[in-house]
């Protein structure tokens, strides 16, 4: 006896070609969707000038910043993000983006505080080291004035840069 292949194996074949056909064609529609839709949704405020307006627009619809003070100040981020959302109606995206600017500004205020009163010039000192480009050199003058360990020290630095509009 052979190994013929009957009708019915033939079809089956083809079956199987036309479902994996229809398959991958329906997988490349659904990526296709997927990215039309993200791309349509690009809309959102990119630049900074245009997230700052948009941030100060969404901020004046919070009803309750201090609570969101707080949750930041708690380190209940995701807490913050969800309270941002549900009183300014913002996306995901922007309230994250809202609500890490608020901690940024947050930490900026408590390290120019630090600083204060540790050393009567180094946040002077600091300033004139990013004027001039010397970001490195700030860096080690936050490090010396208030005993910070490296990293914090370079947040705090790029923090206050951008804060005071020196970053490079």
């Amino acid at each position: 006896m052979g190994f013929a292949t009957t009708d019915v194996e033939t079809r089956e074949r083809k079956l199987s070609r036309d479902m994996i056909r229809d398959l991958l064609t329906a997988l490349l529609e659904g990526a296709i969707t997927i990215v039309v839709e993200a791309l349509s949704h690009r809309s959102e405020p990119t630049s900074t000038k245009r997230w700052l307006e948009r941030k100060a627009e969404l901020d004046v619809l919070l009803k309750h910043p201090k609570e969101l003070q707080r949750l930041l100040r708690e380190h209940q981020k995701i807490q913050a993000i969800k309270l941002y959302k549900e009183e300014t109606k913002a996306s995901l995206k922007e309230a994250k983006m809202a609500v890490e600017m608020m901690a940024d500004e947050m930490l900026v205020a408590q390290y120019e505080a630090h600083l204060r009163r540790r050393s009567s010039t180094a946040l002077e000192e600091i300033r004139h080291c990013l004027e001039t480009g010397s970001r490195l050199h700030a860096i080690k003058v936050y490090r010396k004035s208030t005993g910070l360990g490296l990293k914090e020290s370079k947040n705090a630095v790029d923090l206050l840069a951008v804060k005071w509009g020196l970053l490079q």
